[in-house]
């Protein structure tokens, strides 16, 4: 282990779903042995974002919210919740979140949740970078965005001259090519829709947020979409309390 390293632990919490499916629902609980307030703040906004219950005062029912409730025939909002806690910087975590999420219809999705070890601030998107340097990376993913997106298009015209390609195969790749010049199209001038960010030991990774609806997502072949930036080019825009978290 480095030197200076913070040192962590995680249990795991486990319930059963008191009806049918009978569904086992875990999730983890940060130990932070010289920190432990921190670890409590990190475990608590955690528990409050995704499961939408305080462990202060959830007591046996942290995940009441997400696994339904056959009285009031409210279906689970989560299924196939699973989790991986990385710490790939000394004083970084990174709870990485996959599940199947339901509201209006159930779509799977992965989540990065990322949070500095010296205090137990949550660290997203927003809240790395100072104004100018906000502008900065923004300008760079967006030209890094289009270029992969045109790059892409261009593919497909390719594929589109192939006397081998049936009709069924020539109404996709059409579908396609309409779904990402139209994507481009909707965000010119625009901010590019960075959806997550995930620590590497020695750059981050921003994920772009997907062109396709929930409807026609199937078309989007490059989802997800991500990007990664060294260190070292973004401790300049990084702001000045957290680059020292970050090299």
């Amino acid at each position: 282990m480095a030197q200076g390293r913070t040192v962590l632990t995680v249990d795991t919490i486990r319930a059963v779903q008191p009806w049918h499916p009978h569904a086992v629902y875990t999730f983890p609980h940060l130990r932070v042995p010289e920190r432990p307030q921190v670890a409590e703040r990190i475990h608590r906004h955690l528990c409050i974002d995704l499961l939408e219950a305080d462990p202060d005062t959830a007591g046996d029912r942290l995940f009441g919210r997400v696994w339904g409730d056959t009285a009031t025939a409210r279906l689970p909002s989560l299924y196939d919740l699973t989790w991986e806690v990385h710490q790939p910087l000394q004083e970084v975590v990174d709870f990485e979140i996959s599940a199947e999420g339901c509201g209006a219809y159930c779509e799977g999705f992965t989540r990065h949740y990322v949070y500095d070890l010296r205090d137990g601030h949550y660290l997203d998107f927003d809240s790395l970078l100072t104004p100018a340097g906000l502008s900065a990376l923004n300008d760079t993913l967006d030209k890094r965005w289009r270029t992969t997106l045109g790059n892409y298009m261009d593919s497909l015209g390719v594929r589109l001259s192939s006397p081998d390609l049936t009709p069924e195969d020539t109404e996709l790749v059409v579908l396609t090519y309409a779904l990402y010049r139209d994507c481009m199209e909707e965000r010119e001038g625009r901010a590019p829709y960075v959806d997550d960010i995930q620590p590497l030991t020695s750059a981050m990774r921003f994920f772009i947020s997907r062109c396709a609806a929930h409807v026609n997502q199937n078309l989007d072949e490059l989802d997800p979409l991500s990007f990664e930036l060294p260190y070292g080019w973004l401790a300049a825009y990084l702001r000045p309390e957290l680059r020292s978290l970050f090299r």
